[in-house]
């Protein structure tokens, strides 16, 4: 099938996962933006205020030290201060570093992107309603870095019987057919096939290397805990950040599963040690799940 890079809008709202699923809601970047700005606006009245009380309070000083009546600052010379500017260029420092580096950390994520695709595909009905395990479709996700988008042959498995679906009847069901060349009326495969142009969703870095073969089996990881409940999505979205540091946390906590799995026979080690009562459980980290080049190399 063909992958079209998803434009990502960097001002998506809310992405609907319908039936259930719950709404994924994305903070839009304008709305981080007021809130530097509206933080840049309380501390610039405080020091106004606080500059103001200031000059008021060493003017009282002087007055009751010396007897003469000290002429006040006026706003003007106050905000035009050598300590004012100062503290102005310290606090637009502090907010631009900060917007900057929030900014350059998030560049890319798209938690909650759940583009229209061309074809209205529910995982609810299917993985949820039909109870489809996710590794019938996305059978490669068990032997490749890739969990693969199936190809149209893979769903005449059930549509080449099922004609018409729950919503939509013959209207989606249809652009299977066109895509697998397969006459509904004469039954048979009678026309060129053409690939789904699916829009993807789940991106990461080109310097980032995942292996789903390793989570799903080695692992043993579920889809949902990275994809979240897709058996409630009708519209699908990114469930997770995918970022370094949501890796990272889960290989601290993740603890290996020896039993029954020819993957880790080489960390029995760890496993005698934990029989012995020297150690609690065996995560990912003790077998090296932190290291840089595992993801980068």
């Amino acid at each position: 099938q063909k992958y079209n890079a998803p434009a990502v809008s960097a001002t998506a709202s809310t992405a609907a996962t319908g039936g259930g699923g719950g709404d994924t809601v994305v903070e839009d970047p304008l709305y981080g933006n007021l809130i530097y700005g509206l933080g840049f606006l309380v501390l610039l009245s405080l020091a106004v205020i606080l500059a103001r009380t200031v000059a008021n309070l060493n003017s009282i000083a002087t007055e009751k030290a010396t007897g003469v009546v000290g002429r006040k600052t006026s706003f003007r010379e106050m905000l035009t201060s050598k300590g004012f500017i100062g503290f102005l260029i310290f606090a637009g420092i502090v907010i631009g570093g900060y917007a900057t580096v929030s900014n350059a950390v998030s560049s890319g994520r798209q938690q909650g992107y759940a583009p229209d695709q061309p074809i209205k595909f529910s995982h609810k009905v299917h993985a949820g309603v039909n109870k489809i395990e996710c590794q019938y479709c996305h059978d490669a996700a068990r032997r490749s870095k890739h969990a693969s988008i199936p190809g149209a042959s893979t769903c005449m498995n059930c549509h080449k019987a099922i004609k018409q679906g729950p919503k939509y009847g013959t209207e989606e069901i249809g652009k299977i057919y066109a895509s697998a060349g397969f006459n509904p009326d004469k039954d048979k495969y009678d026309a060129p096939q053409k690939p789904i142009e699916w829009v993807r969703i789940h991106n990461l870095p080109d310097h980032v290397y995942f292996n789903h073969s390793q989570h799903v089996v080695a692992g043993k990881v579920k889809c949902q805990e990275c994809h979240g409940k897709i058996e409630e999505m009708n519209v699908v979205a990114q469930h997770a950040p995918l970022s370094m540091g949501w890796c990272i946390n889960c290989h601290r906590n993740r603890e290996v599963q020896f039993k029954d799995n020819k993957y880790y026979e080489a960390y029995q080690m760890y496993h005698d040690a934990m029989k012995a009562g020297k150690k609690e459980k065996v995560t990912v980290e003790d077998i090296g799940g932190l290291e840089c080049q595992k993801c980068h190399y």
